[in-house]
């Protein structure tokens, strides 16, 4: 029997990680739902009835000494990831945790050391890269003989976050992953939201990815509607694809290829959020990955690095990302 426990009970986890560990209970007959854990009981409970847990717990600690779980989901506040982490791997148990996996590249390295120390797995769930649609366009941009230029937009609308770099961090993996090569230099800058406090800005990002790929990203907080598009051009390659945000449910791709007519490719679009977005294929490929081996050997939380840093740096107002992590 493989059993599941998770940590947080909040608002992200009731929308799309509650849902996507009861659909795979469901579909996987060997799985037990055991535990849910949230400082606030009443919510814990609810939680517990509202997606098949065993027990509701308060205390993860007790929770995991209880249940001895084969796999544990983090969902918790961003300041508390790394701590709880390498507490749970330290306990013996492999981990799933929250974008981003810490604040700054000090926690992200704790939780790698954790990994390898108890030779735990440790994944980060990036949500883009399980997207079904971006799945899908990324196996179309592998076959491209390079990658020119990738261009990523994020628009949000009245997101007046006091740290918005936390969900800029969406992006900047998803770029990283579609490129096949880590960053090598970045350049920020910022615009004011008119109206609005100091801080809540539109950040733009031109970068030059190791491979030599060049990349412009833009964060634009106070549009009018939710929306995330990229394109990719390569040599008689162009992709263009819409991801299954507001302004597109369901999402779709069309590949230019060779100044022909567009292949394009449609996303379902009464394919509910938790999968289409990506939340689904995030947890069942972690569980997957746990079965064949829950040893340190199939963590990828190293493939972070980069994205914490330039997140950072985002926080802190930076003009550059001086030191790309070799």
């Amino acid at each position: 029997m493989f059993k599941i426990c998770i940590i947080g009970c909040g608002a992200m986890s009731d929308l799309v990680h509650g849902d996507s560990l009861k659909k795979y209970a469901e579909e996987n007959k060997d799985t037990r739902l055991c535990g849910c854990c949230d400082l606030d009981a009443e919510r814990a409970e609810v939680y517990r009835q509202k997606y098949g847990f065993e027990h509701s717990y308060t205390d993860y600690k007790l929770m995991l000494d209880s249940e001895k779980p084969d796999a544990v989901c983090i969902v918790s506040p961003v300041n508390t990831t790394a701590e709880l982490s390498c507490d749970v791997m330290k306990r013996g148990y492999p981990v799933i945790m929250e974008k981003p996996p810490g604040m700054n590249l000090v926690e992200v390295e704790q939780i790698v050391n954790a990994s390898k120390k108890y030779d735990k797995l440790a994944m980060a769930a990036f949500n883009r890269r399980y997207m079904p649609l971006l799945s899908h366009a990324k196996k179309i941009i592998d076959k491209f003989s390079n990658i020119s230029s990738i261009y990523y937009t994020m628009v949000r609308y009245r997101r007046y976050d006091e740290d918005f770099s936390t969900t800029t961090i969406h992006a900047i993996d998803a770029v990283r992953y579609l490129s096949g090569s880590d960053y090598k230099s970045v350049n920020l800058s910022y615009q004011q939201v008119e109206g609005q406090r100091e801080n809540v800005e539109n950040i733009y990002l031109d970068a030059v990815m190791k491979s030599g790929t060049r990349v412009h990203i833009d964060f634009v907080v106070a549009a009018g509607i939710q929306m995330e598009k990229f394109t990719v051009n390569g040599f008689d390659n162009t992709l263009d694809v819409y991801l299954p945000f507001g302004a597109s449910p369901g999402g779709w791709l069309k590949h230019y290829y060779n100044n022909s007519p567009a292949i394009e490719v449609v996303g379902k679009k009464d394919v509910p959020d938790f999968i289409s977005q990506g939340f689904y294929d995030e947890n069942r490929i972690f569980f997957e990955n746990v079965k064949k081996d829950k040893s340190c050997n199939n963590s990828d939380i190293h493939n972070a690095y980069s994205a914490v840093e330039i997140a950072e740096a985002i926080r802190k107002r930076k003009s550059n990302v001086d030191i790309i992590w070799e």
